[in-house]
């Protein structure tokens, strides 16, 4: 879970990940987040042809532009519509972003003892 809070004045943007292939199982998950602030930024930016982000049960206040995403270089503005690119996973299709083995977690992320 995290917070997320945006001080862009000027259409910022979250993320800006990158792949250089699409069979590059990388990219950045956001899960159970809530995205607050002020002025307007993008939930990202593709960084190169094979960019992967996902925001997974996650609260975007009125901070994220409506577009979500930035088309990096294309000037068109599409008020209230995501671009073309986006895509609401289903359940399903969400569960392979969700889990350790999507960021090699279980190799460097280590079990805390909450006791």
């Amino acid at each position: 879970k995290c917070h997320l809070h945006s001080f862009s004045p000027n259409n910022g943007s979250i993320t800006a990940q990158m792949r250089t292939s699409a069979t590059e199982k990388s990219g950045f998950t956001f899960l159970g987040c809530k995205l607050t602030g002020s002025g307007s930024t993008y939930l990202g930016r593709p960084w190169g042809a094979y960019s992967r982000v996902v925001f997974a049960y996650s609260f975007f206040s009125n901070v994220v532009a409506p577009q979500g995403w930035n088309q990096w270089g294309d000037s068109t503005k599409q008020k209230g519509q995501r671009v073309k690119w986006s895509k609401q996973l289903s359940d399903d299709e969400a569960t392979v972003f969700l889990s350790k083995d999507f960021i090699g977690g279980k190799d460097w992320l280590r079990l805390q003892n909450c006791s």
